[in-house]
Parts: structure tokens; sequence; C-alpha cells
């Protein structure tokens, strides 16, 4: 076995060895599931898909399922058998996920709890080669939906560092509730936490009905670490006038993902609770994540944090911009793009380019700003293109654009600009071209506002002219 494959059997290592710990509990349910258990339920399911299901290595399967142990016992399982785990978001619009479907044609689709089947049959465990392993599904820069193909060793070191640099370990109860299809879900919560031999609290996704209630799960289970966006914890701040129970709060470790948090966010949630949030920076390109901020720095504007000593930074300056660069042994393997075919990363005398902007000081990462096409709200990473794409499409649209800006409460906000064909009634076009949206796209895709407008302007190469509608409407 090459050297690299070692993290997967230090993985399933832990297991043999802490067969009666509680691995993960489910806050709604209280069902709980040992290490012991969990894996013999893995081997299980990994058993029912070869011999009932004649999965191959190699085979991908579409995990379409709410937070539960089931999810994550699902995409374990896959690494057990070499098949391509693919977690899909089980409330995508139905065209976006026939787009996906059209693209990866999974041998398998688990939609439900009652599609976990188990079967006794002894089966052997190879691990001798790395293989794919994982597809994330993103917008990437182009505009189309593409996946993110991650190799399984990849992935475990990934986890196996991130847990490090997070200070799990044996005594960490750690609260997951942000979407298991997302990266921060699945690595820097589940992976990561088995890693470091932890205790997983599977919460609900957290939504505006349940977010009134949110600290009562992690209070219950004794929770002392959890990954939220900075979406998640202005509205913390919201709805928040008074804090019961604020001392046992404070011993949790609150760390922000998926999206930049502001100072002003960081400073009112210090204010209310008590509790300074640590940053952390991180792209499913590159692994996932890759810094995390200590304590003290905090206070430093900018700041995500420090890195493990295998993961390496530099700055490029092009056209007076400081592209960050990173070498991670976590790369993705490649991209999946919407005609099937695989595209690999294009990389810089071996290192990667985030897409981000900022400065790199003593092992200390700073972001100062992001692509301006590609944005990250509520966690996710929304590609405006891919909005316009389809916005185009619709009939009463002659030109569109659109344009985002950064929002304390939302991360983003994104506004839709259009030339309307010959309308009779603008408001009526206005309303339709919504209604017509909001059967293509995902709630959190969708503009704040549609700005008609008489022209779109362009440049003189031909590119739409952005500066000019920004500084005239926003």
């Amino acid at each position: 076995m090459s050297k690299k494959a070692l993290k997967t059997k230090e993985l399933l290592d832990i297991f043999n060895t802490l067969k009666n710990k509680k691995l993960a509990i489910e806050a709604l349910s209280k069902k709980e599931v040992t290490y012991g258990e969990f894996y013999k339920k893995a081997i299980r399911f990994y058993s029912y898909l070869k011999f009932k299901k004649k999965l191959k290595s190699g085979d991908k399967v579409f995990i379409e399922l709410d937070n539960s142990v089931e999810f994550v016992l699902s995409v374990f399982s896959c690494l057990l058998g070499g098949y391509i785990a693919c977690p899909i978001d089980n409330k995508l619009p139905k065209e976006r996920y026939e787009e996906i479907n059209k693209i990866l044609k999974p041998k398998l689709k688990i939609k439900k709890l009652t599609d976990i089947k188990f079967f006794n049959k002894d089966i052997k465990i190879e691990l001798k080669k790395d293989k794919p392993f994982l597809i994330l599904f993103t917008s990437g820069t182009t505009g189309e939906p593409k996946g993110i193909l991650l190799n399984r060793e990849s992935y475990i070191g990934s986890a196996f560092s991130y847990g490090k640099i997070c200070n799990y370990n044996e005594e960490s109860n750690i609260y997951l509730c942000l979407p298991i299809f997302y990266n921060a879900g699945l690595l820097n919560i589940f992976f990561s936490g088995i890693c470091s031999r932890s205790t997983i609290i599977i919460g609900p996704r957290i939504s505006a009905l349940n977010i009134f209630n949110f600290w009562e799960m992690p209070l219950r289970y004794n929770v002392n670490t959890t990954h939220l966006t900075p979406e998640i914890i202005n509205a913390l701040c919201k709805i928040t006038t008074s804090v019961e129970s604020k001392d046992e709060i404070q011993k949790i470790q609150i760390i922000s993902t998926a999206n930049y948090l502001h100072n002003e966010t960081k400073e009112l949630f210090e204010r209310i609770y008590g509790i300074r949030v640590l940053n952390c920076f991180g792209i499913t390109e590159a692994g996932g994540p890759l810094t995390l901020q200590e304590w003290e720095h905090t206070y430093y504007d900018h700041s995500v944090g420090i890195h493990a000593p295998e993961i390496k930074f530099k700055i490029l300056l092009e056209n007076k911009i400081k592209k960050i660069l990173v070498k991670t042994p976590y790369l993705m393997n490649c991209y999946i793009l919407p005609n099937g075919k695989f595209f690999k990363p294009k990389l810089i005398n071996g290192y990667y380019n985030t897409g981000d902007v900022g400065k790199y000081s003593k092992g200390h990462l700073f972001i100062e700003g992001r692509r301006m096409d590609i944005i990250k709200k509520g966690g996710e990473i929304i590609s405006l293109n891919y909005l316009d794409n389809i916005c185009s499409k619709i009939s009463e649209v002659e030109e569109c654009t659109h344009l985002s800006t950064n929002d304390i409460e939302k991360g983003s906000k994104i506004y839709l600009f259009i030339k309307f064909k010959k309308i009779k009634d603008l408001e009526k076009s206005i309303e339709s071209t919504f209604q017509k949206l909001r059967k293509k796209l995902k709630n959190i895709e969708i503009a704040e506002k549609i700005i008609p407008v008489p022209l779109i302007p362009r440049l003189f190469n031909g590119k739409l002219n952005k500066k000019i509608l920004r500084k005239l409407y926003l």
C-alpha cells in the first residue's frame, strides 16, 4: 500500500479502536450510533450495493436525503466500495436536477431512508489503490453547472488536516446543521470529526422556521463546536434581544464558513453572546477548508487565519490585482463539464488560482476581495453568468445581466437588469419573469429585485459595461 493510501487506512483503524464510542446522534429523533455500529452498517450497505444492486467500482450514486445518519452512512459506504458518492440537494428545481442527472448518469439514486438496505454478507475492503470518491456540484467559473471530482485519499487527508487545526478530539461534540450535500457539512464537520474521533450531533438543516430555537439542540447535547455561515450568524443576532444560558453558549467554538464574515456581524455577535467567531477559508476545488483563525487573529481586518504546514500560499501580482494561489495535496482530481467530459485544473507552477484576492504574510492569509461573477450566498457558490443564461431564455427578455452587492445579512444581494421586448404592462412582465425564474432556479438564486432598463450598456469590445449599471442603479 502506498504512503498516499495510508490516510484512509488510518481512518478505518479508528473504527476498530473506538467501537463503543458514540459517532453520531440525530438531534430530533435521538437516534444514536457508535463507531462500531456505523462501520458494521456501512459494510452491510456496501454489500447490498455490490451484490443486490450489482454496482461496480467507479459507478456513481446519487444521495438525495435530508440530514441524517443514513445520509453520511451512504457516503461512507461508497468510500468502502469504491463507488463515487454524489450528494444532491433534494430540493433542487426539476430542470437543474435533470441537467445534473444527464451529466453524471448515476447507476443508483438513494431518495429516501427506506432505500437503505442491509446485507449480512462478509465482504473484503480493498484500499490498495486510490480512487475517485466524491462529486460535488458547483457553478464554477463558466456559468454552467459542473461537478468537482475528488479522490478518496486527498479528501480524507484534508479531513485529518482540518480536524487538527480545529482542535477536534475525542471530547469534541460537533453540531452539524449545514446541509450535508455542502462540503462544509460533509468535510468540515462530519469527516473531519470522525477523523478526530469526535461525536457528531446531526441537527436539521437550519431554516427560517427553526432558527428561532437554534440553541436548543446544541445546549441539549453539550455541543462544544459548530460551523455556521455568516448569514446564519447575522440572523442569530437579529432575532435575539436577550440571551438565556449565555454562559453555556460561550463554551461553544463557532467557526464561520462558506463566505466572508463582515466585521460588523462579528462585533455584534460578540456584544450579544460574548463570543469571538473564528473565520475559516476554503474552496471545494482545493479539497475544502484551508485555513482557520486563532482567537487573537479575529481582531485582524480581512484575516482568515493560518494553515496546516503541508499547504502553501503565494500572491501573484497581475494588473495590480493580488491573486491568491494555493498549493495543496488535497486538490481536486478534475472538473466534470456539462458535456460529461473531464477537465483538469490549470496550475501555475503547481499552484491553483483560488479566484480570490488579498495578501499573505508570515503564514497568515488575508482575503480582500472575491471574483466578481462568482459570489457566495447562504453558503452556496452562485455563478451570475449562469443566472444570465437562464434568464436570457425567457421569451419577454431581450437582454439581461445580474449584478451583486455585499450585504451583511445575506452575504450578497443579487439584482437582475432586464431590457424587455415590446411589452404592454411592465409590472405584469416583471411578475411573469419572476414566476418563470422560480421554476428554474433555487430560492437563493432569485434576484432581490428586477430592474427594467432601456438598454444594457456595452463597452467598445462588446462586453457588458456593468460599471455603468452599478453606478446608475446600485
